[in-house]
């Protein structure tokens, strides 16, 4: 990334690594805690490494229009499968799994098998193909213990808070669903008075009306009384 693109001085600051001022609430005290986060090191966030040539040189360059994941390992044919919950795009292979009708549970305890560890919260593939989901990125390892005290696993209900005064976050937050392929629905009528059985379902057609199991407001409803209602 050359530092003469015309986003340099975004595009930089986001790469070198950030360090957030020692405020304290007084001489000797607590840290004074930032209103939202203490830096955009994003090479620490992401987990990459970000290097500064400073000297000018030549190089071949490829431009890449798109980079495709390493295609995921299937290791080998089982009875079931085992799925670890430590990627984004795990979630994403299982609610695809759930759309094709696929039965899955999750592991309430450490499990080891065939060498492995798989901590609590991995994925149990009872059905489904999971072959189709290589490009993704994630491992399916098989397995043929029984397994029989994983939980049965069903599609969370999300409800997303739909203010008449449009809210960024609300926004991000059902991008955030969509990039991942969590159904939700949209228009919550009910949020003020704390009841959350009554929903339009626009984007879940096919749920019935019903308790929820969470609705997160937007960051500015939340700041102006509402809390993030979660099922009892």
């Amino acid at each position: 990334m050359p530092r003469s693109r015309r986003t340099r001085d975004f595009d930089f600051p986001i790469l070198e690594r950030q360090r957030y001022p020692d405020l304290r609430e007084y001489p000797g005290g607590p840290p004074n805690p930032p209103y939202d986060v203490t830096a955009q090191t994003l090479p620490l966030l992401m987990g990459v490494t970000s290097v500064e040539v400073a000297d000018p040189f030549k190089t071949d360059l490829e431009k890449v229009d798109q980079i495709e994941l390493p295609a995921g390992k299937i290791k080998p044919r089982g009875k079931e499968y085992l799925l670890k919950p430590d990627s984004n795009n795990a979630y994403l292979a299982v609610n695809r799994l759930r759309k094709s009708g696929a039965q899955i549970g999750r592991l309430t305890k450490i499990v080891q098998d065939n060498g492995r560890e798989f901590p609590a919260g991995t994925f149990v593939i009872r059905s489904g193909d999971v072959r189709g989901l290589a490009p993704l990125g994630v491992d399916f390892f098989a397995s043929n213990l029984p397994l029989s005290d994983a939980v049965p696993l069903r599609s969370p209900r999300i409800g997303i808070y739909k203010s008449y005064d449009a809210a960024i976050d609300e926004g991000w937050t059902r991008w955030l669903l969509e990039q991942y392929e969590f159904l939700y629905t949209r228009r919550l009528h009910k949020l003020r008075t704390g009841r959350l059985g009554s929903m339009h379902y626009e984007r879940a057609p096919r749920f019935r009306r019903s308790r929820l199991d969470v609705a997160p407001p937007p960051l500015r409803c939340a700041v102006q009384g509402f809390a993030p209602l979660r099922r009892r």
